[in-house]
């Protein structure tokens, strides 16, 4: 339910015209913004490992939920209570994502180690964690589009604080049964480091390029430099990542480069969109509650997604999955296309419905995609390194995701795809009309969907070369030994029922 609402707050605060308390920007530096704040859900590794190898306050996860979870209260408050800026927000924001991303890693621990000492309930437990976030956004997203039409945008994020609190209580009263370290052992540990360089050297790595690259966002104004950069700093990651993980497990380096790939291949133009559709005088020009029900349709595809994928498709290899997930999400992005073409109006459809069938089926599809690369990447964690090398292949999808978002903002930019609240401010007096500007700010927006569908098919090129031909109950590995390790994980779980 926070990350619905704190989803809906950002896009009302940084969208939102100035007249209605937000800053009025376009979906390109919006988009850019956000994603710099994003960064925690790229250092994941870098979280792990210091909670592995640094007990806080002699506990290796509580202190350390704690500690996220008070960063939240106090971000989500900053960013309510006080008027700072657009740019001024992002360190606060940044912390409203550690907030989240720290139990986040927390959970995806203890969901690694469950699916390597059971597996064939891997699914299950991806099911389990991914119908909660479906529950709970079926019941946030209609709720937060309501309220952000009643409401100013700074006060979504003062609502939000409920979120970082819910985390905090628990935490204190011990809900993580975590036992308290000796005196002794409290120190950092540097042996863990020591056996595993590897891990700490891409877990540094990617650490350093995601804050740079997100200082280069930030501080940089040319939009061709940020997009070389940033196709530069893929190709370090994908370099890194295969030279560093090759040395613990090639299959591993393998599937790191494919989530790292299949991410950064496909660019996002998801705010210049939903401006599109809130404010374009010839658009459908939602309100801000339907966006939200709109929003509950892709959770309920989501959901959908789950419960298909875990009942019908878990014998299915993840060749075959992964690629007719990717087809069915070209086919839907080229949906985007056709809604803002106005085609879907020749044939009888309107702008409703047709937006809650495409958000349905697209996070339906998504889904179809996400549980088996989460099961693949919990399969090729080798034993005694699964948490921090899940959080890792984790890190490497959301760092993936960041360069699809930097290059979507560099793409609107190049195509001339802004919001001009900005400018027109600054105008006097001004030439164009609110409805124009806006017009024309989204002029080459159809050019853009098409390229960014057109983009989505590229990671069907790298599944054959990338991705094992296992299925998620069975063994993921292809080495001579995946029968073994199988053998051996079955009888773990025998042992332990």
């Amino acid at each position: 339910m926070g990350l619905a609402f704190s989803a809906m707050a950002f896009k009302m605060l940084y969208l939102q015209e100035p007249s209605a308390g937000g800053f009025g920007l376009g979906g390109a530096e919006s988009a850019r913004l956000r994603t710099v704040a994003l960064v925690p859900w790229s250092i994941k590794p870098l979280m792990g490992m210091l909670s592995d190898a640094l007990p806080l306050f002699g506990y290796r996860r509580t202190s350390y939920l704690i500690v996220a979870a008070l960063c939240g209260v106090v971000a989500f408050g900053v960013v309510g209570f006080l008027p700072l800026g657009p740019r001024q927000n992002v360190p606060f924001l940044f912390l409203t994502y550690v907030s989240a991303a720290g139990p986040d890693v927390l959970v995806d621990a203890v969901t690694c180690e469950l699916s390597k000492n059971a597996p064939s309930h891997a699914s299950d437990l991806q099911a389990l964690s991914w119908g909660s976030l479906a529950v709970g956004g079926i019941i946030a997203a209609p709720l937060v589009g309501w309220l952000a039409e009643q409401l100013a945008p700074r006060v979504l994020f003062m609502i939000c604080i409920i979120f970082p609190l819910s985390i905090l209580l628990p935490g204190c009263l011990g809900c993580l049964q975590d036992a308290r370290v000796p005196s002794r052992d409290r120190m950092c540990n540097g042996r863990w480091f020591r056996e595993n360089p590897a891990l700490a050297m891409s877990a540094a790595c990617l650490s350093v390029v995601s804050f740079s690259l997100s200082g280069l966002q930030l501080f940089v104004t040319s939009f061709l430099v940020r997009g070389v950069v940033t196709v530069v700093a893929g190709l370090v990651m994908i370099i890194c990542a295969f030279v560093t993980l090759r040395r613990i497990s090639f299959m591993l380096a393998k599937v790191a480069v494919f989530i790292f790939a299949r991410e950064a291949l496909q660019p996002y133009v998801s705010d210049a969109l939903f401006q599109w559709q809130r404010k374009h005088p010839e658009g459908p020009q939602f309100s801000t509650s339907f966006l939200g029900v709109a929003d509950m349709f892709g959770y309920l595809g989501l959901l959908a997604g789950v419960v298909i994928y875990n009942n019908f498709l878990t014998g299915i290899s993840f060749r075959k999955i992964f690629a007719f997930a990717q087809v069915c999400l070209v086919i839907s992005n080229l949906g985007d296309y056709v809604m803002v073409r106005r085609w879907h109006l020749s044939l009888g459809i309107p702008d409703h419905i047709f937006l809650l069938g495409d958000e349905a089926f697209t996070e339906c599809m998504r889904r179809f995609f996400v549980m088996p690369m989460l099961v693949l990447a919990a399969k090729v964690c080798p034993k005694d390194t699964e948490a921090t090398l899940f959080a890792m292949l984790m890190a490497f999808s959301n760092f993936g995701s960041s360069i699809g978002q930097f290059l979507g903002s560099t793409l609107l930019e190049f195509l001339g795809v802004v919001d001009c609240y900005a400018d027109m401010a600054l105008e006097a007096p001004r030439a164009l009309s609110e409805e124009e500007y806006v017009k024309k700010g989204c002029g080459n927006l159809d050019k853009a969907i098409l390229v960014k569908a057109l983009c989505r098919a590229l990671p069907l090129l790298i599944i054959p070369i990338l991705v094992p031909d296992g299925t998620p109950d069975g063994p993921a590995d292809d080495d001579p030994n995946a029968c073994e390790r199988s053998s051996e994980e079955d009888d773990t779980s025998s042992e332990m029922d």
